[in-house]
Parts: C-alpha cells; sequence; structure tokens
C-alpha cells in the first residue's frame, strides 16, 4: 500500500489451484490493495497528485531586474547586499547589518559571519568562494539564499530606499 500511495501500481493475487475429477481449476484473488478498497485508493492518489500539481503552479517564480539583469529572489539578495559593499567599501559589519536588519529573514538573517553562516547550514547561504564577502572591518560574511513571497517585499524597500531600481518581471 505504501508503494501504491507513490504511484507504483502494487498487486497482490493469490493463486490456488484445485481439482476437480481430472480437470485443474485456478483461483485467482485480488489481496492488496483490497477490491472494496481500491477505489478509495484511486481517489486518494488522485488527490494527493492534484495537491502537487497545485504546488508546483503555486510557486512565485518571479524574477526582477536589477543593475540591467535579471535575478531571482535569492541571487537579488546577494547582488543588492554586493553592489552595497562595493558602494560602501569601509562598511562594517554592524553596519551591514544596521542597513539589512536581521528581521527581513526572520529565521537567518540577511548576513552571517562565515562561521555562524557554515554552523547554521550550509544549504542555507552564499557559500561558494566568489559569494562570500568581506566587509570594511575585514569579516567575511556569507548571505542567506532563504527567500520567498513572504519576506522578500521587506527587503525591496530597503533596495530602494538605498536608491536602487528594482522591477518585478
Amino acid at each position: 500500500m505504501w508503494l501504491n500511495e507513490r504511484d507504483l501500481d502494487i498487486r497482490c493475487v493469490r493463486l490456488q489451484s484445485y481439482k476437480l475429477g481430472d480437470e485443474r481449476l485456478l483461483d485467482i484473488e485480488q489481496i492488496i490493495p483490497l477490491p472494496e478498497a481500491e477505489e478509495y485508493q484511486v481517489r486518494i492518489r488522485e488527490q494527493a497528485e492534484a495537491q502537487r500539481a497545485a504546488a508546483r503552479s503555486s510557486r512565485d517564480t518571479t524574477q526582477y531586474k536589477f543593475l540591467g539583469q535579471m535575478y531571482n529572489k535569492r541571487n537579488l539578495v546577494l547582488a543588492v547586499v554586493t553592489q552595497y559593499l562595493q558602494e560602501h567599501p569601509y562598511a562594517t559589519l554592524d553596519e551591514l547589518r544596521q542597513m539589512f536588519p536581521d528581521f527581513l529573514h526572520s529565521s537567518f538573517g540577511v548576513v552571517a559571519p562565515i562561521e555562524k553562516a557554515v554552523e547554521k547550514g550550509q544549504k542555507r547561504y552564499f557559500l561558494d568562494e566568489s559569494q562570500i564577502l568581506r566587509t570594511g572591518d575585514n569579516q567575511t560574511v556569507a548571505v542567506c539564499n532563504q527567500w520567498g513571497i513572504g519576506n522578500i517585499g521587506p527587503f525591496l524597500d530597503i533596495a530602494k530606499q538605498l536608491g536602487h531600481e528594482i522591477t518585478a518581471q
């Protein structure tokens, strides 16, 4: 039944032979799924597939134009923070966190010292060598890559306050 729930059509049948005089008879009976439960399981499988399809179609795939390039949410945040540090090369980690406060992303913050980013989970931050940033006080920081429709809005507001033109496509 577990395999059936994962779209593998598995059936178990019982074959029982009988001897009737000189003849052999074969009784074939489906055991799993139970014939009376099969319709129910088909409905459950169809509902699960509909939910998966709805989840796929409801994902926000908005692209953002920033400095002439298109970005998804996560890469936009990295590009904006990188641009900020290029425009303000002496900005310290504290100043960077004041500009992009942790409440913008309550779980991970916008930026974190590299040690903390690695500790929290490598899949949560941009940690490729080309993506790691250095602040004016020589701190190595990583930018959070966990951005969605629920938390990108306040970040965009701050980026626009900095004078950046960002348009959703």
